[in-house]
């Protein structure tokens, strides 16, 4: 680190004991650090990286006032003892007791507007339709950092049933989210082992989940991917001019909070068929099995990575076979709300998208069956031969027996229970529903900071006996200390996705292993 870096730091913040350094590479990158904390900015030259890890330091508006105010006085302090504008040399020894116009660094950056990030060039005018602001909240101490990569790393295994049962759009809008946010960590901590640890962690279950869930390529999971990968998934008639991390999880935030994860006609998981299920499945996992050992005999085990190449030629797989999986794929599109075994439906289904991206043109019937956004004609009950017939009342059919079955025994399970829901809203509706429906005592809890402090604090008494939490993966992140909590006093607890009925009572089942009770009575 030499004197000449610090040439960039306004003198408050050199005051205040922080320091800079400049790396130029391809690109410039600036660091700047004290004891507890570190900010990362980057930029295609010296000027536009300062000003990205200043515009993260100094979020709001009113603190990138006060900076620029900052700047102006010690640029005049600097022309005070030089009309050139050359920079002040910093004094040493004996003549640091100078006057504090004469010490001021000469910043060189012309930051008379408040700090944002440069979204056009000096040719045509290109204005970005979203410029990300820095989050409004840092963590200031590698403890907090590693917490909060903890709290990623289990959000995303509680997230694991569900995310597999997701459209793949909405599977890699999740995973993009999560590896932002990780990795704005790494750049703000560099060269901390834990974080960097607690970095790689993250980063691997993401990339194992891609593999097995085969939504796509998710570009910002690569290891040489840059923060611009996030616009790619997210919104790409995006002009956004995304520089850090930092940058792309605020994207990624405020886009997912304005935008809805998914179109309206369809369901929460991203799916177009969900009026078109019709009577529920007699045995829906025993389905799930059977289009597992189809799969697995061309594909290999859909519980392992994909192999890079298959043993043998893609032109061994015969059209009768392709067909018949076309067949399976429309089953587990039939099962899917109706599984016990989620991460195998979505492993499944994985294995068959890895399949198709190998087949080329000869994939169309599978691709036909896979895409999200197919709408069969019928229902998918009648067009596989399973419907109830003579307009039999459907609650009859052993696929519904079966479903009512298996919300008895969770109701039987819960009933009486203490149970505090989380939510980043209030739901008076919702909440007498599943009073009525589980016959619990439950207590809301709408996300508010005073609210979530109290809950946390019941739970720490053991006031409640389980959470429920619907807030939504990356939503508002409030429920991370009511779920450490939770974990720390050994109170069960289930992340559901948007709060789905059907959702939380499958999520029970699992939680409470009623799954195998169900199996046996069937």
């Amino acid at each position: 680190m030499g004197e000449e870096s610090q040439r960039w730091l306004p003198r408050c913040l050199l005051d205040s004991g922080y320091r800079c350094s400049i790396r130029r590479d391809n690109w410039i990158e600036c660091l700047v650090w004290s004891d507890r904390e570190r900010w990362l900015g980057r930029g295609p030259d010296e000027v536009s990286a300062i000003r990205d890890v200043l515009s993260q330091m100094f979020p709001s508006l009113a603190a990138q006032r006060l900076l620029t105010a900052q700047l102006e006085q010690d640029r005049e302090g600097a022309h005070k003892l030089d009309p050139r504008g050359v920079r002040a040399e910093r004094p040493r020894g004996p003549e640091a007791s100078a006057p504090d116009s004469a010490r001021a660094a000469v910043h060189p950056l012309p930051l008379s507007t408040p700090v944002t990030p440069d979204v056009s060039a000096n040719t045509s005018p290109v204005v970005a339709d979203e410029v990300p602001a820095p989050a409004p909240t840092t963590v200031v101490s590698v403890a907090g950092a590693c917490q909060a990569l903890d709290d990623i790393y289990r959000e995303i295994e509680d997230a694991r049933a569900e995310l597999a049962l997701m459209a793949p759009r909405l599977q890699k809008r999740l995973m993009v989210a999560w590896i932002c946010r990780t990795r704005s960590f790494d750049e703000q901590f560099v060269g901390e082992a834990r974080v960097t640890t607690g970095v790689r962690r993250v980063a691997r279950v993401l990339t194992d989940l891609s593999k097995t869930l085969w939504p796509g390529s998710v570009r910002a999971l690569q290891m040489n991917a840059l923060p611009e990968c996030a616009l790619s998934e997210i919104n790409p008639s995006s002009s956004a001019v995304l520089r850090t991390w930092t940058q792309a999880s605020q994207f990624v935030d405020e886009h997912r909070e304005h935008n809805p994860d998914v179109p309206a006609s369809f369901d929460v998981y991203g799916w177009a068929d969900h009026q078109h299920i019709g009577t529920a499945p007699p045995n829906p996992d025993s389905l799930l099995h059977d289009a597992q050992t189809a799969i697995e005999r061309v594909a290999g085990s859909v519980t392992a990575f994909p192999p890079h190449h298959r043993s043998s030629n893609v032109d061994d797989i015969t059209q009768e076979t392709l067909v018949a999986l076309a067949v399976h794929v429309q089953r587990l599109r039939w099962i899917r709300t109706f599984t016990l075994e989620p991460e195998l439906w979505g492993a499944t289904m994985g294995r068959l998208r890895w399949l198709a991206s190998r087949l080329g043109q000869r994939a169309t019937p599978l691709r036909k069956f896979l895409d999200p956004e197919y709408v069969p004609q019928d229902t998918w009950s009648r067009l596989l031969g399973h419907s109830a017939s003579n307009n039999s009342d459907h609650n009859t059919t052993p696929g519904a027996i079966a479903e009512k079955l298996l919300i008895d025994q969770v109701m039987e399970t819960v009933r009486g229970k203490r149970v505090l829901y989380v939510s980043d809203h209030d739901d008076p509706k919702q909440k007498m529903r599943l009073e009525q429906l589980l016959s619990i005592k439950l207590e809301w809890c709408d996300g508010s900071p005073d609210q979530v402090q109290a809950a946390e604090g019941e739970l720490s008494r053991h006031a409640y006996e389980l959470v429920i939490v619907g807030t939504g993966f990356q939503s508002q992140r409030i429920d991370a200390g009511l779920v450490r909590t939770a974990r720390g006093k050994e109170i069960p607890h289930v992340r559901v996705y948007q709060g789905d009925l059907r959702a939380i009572f499958h999520a029970l089942a699992r939680r409470y292993g009623i799954k195998q009770g169900l199996q046996a009575a069937s």
